[in-house]
This record gives structure tokens, C-alpha cells and sequence, in this order.
């Protein structure tokens, strides 16, 4: 909250918190260069290890990403 927004920010509110994580994912992101592995692991605070962002890849494969 300190670097993000406001002080009586509620992170408990599901708008507010899903806000924060994607400006966060999104940060990480830029700072990999476009790695989503990478991103994701660091929001995770795995770096360096592949079991959670592989997981969250296959789960958006398989229930949200749609072909083109």
C-alpha cells in the first residue's frame, strides 16, 4: 500500500486487491522483458523455479486463453 496507493486502502476488497496484483505482475513483467515465467515467479517470491508459474500458465490455457 505504501508504494501503490493509499494508506485506507482495503486489501481485503477483491476489486482493490486483483488492482494491486495486476499493477504488481505488471511491473514484474517489464522489469523480466516480457518473461511470463519469470513474472510470475517473482510476484510468487519463487524465483528461479518453475512449479508456480507453470501451474497458473496451464490453468489460463486451459480455462481462459482463447485462440485466435
Amino acid at each position: 500500500v505504501r508504494e501503490l496507493g493509499l494508506p485506507n486502502d482495503d486489501l481485503t476488497a477483491p476489486g482493490r486487491n486483483l488492482r494491486y496484483g495486476c499493477t504488481i505482475l505488471a511491473d514484474y513483467l517489464a522489469g523480466e522483458g516480457g518473461d511470463l515465467t519469470r513474472a510470475l515467479a517473482r510476484y510468487n517470491g519463487s524465483l528461479g523455479q518453475t512449479r508456480y508459474p507453470s501451474k497458473v500458465i496451464g490453468f489460463w490455457q486451459d480455462f481462459w486463453y482463447v485462440k485466435p
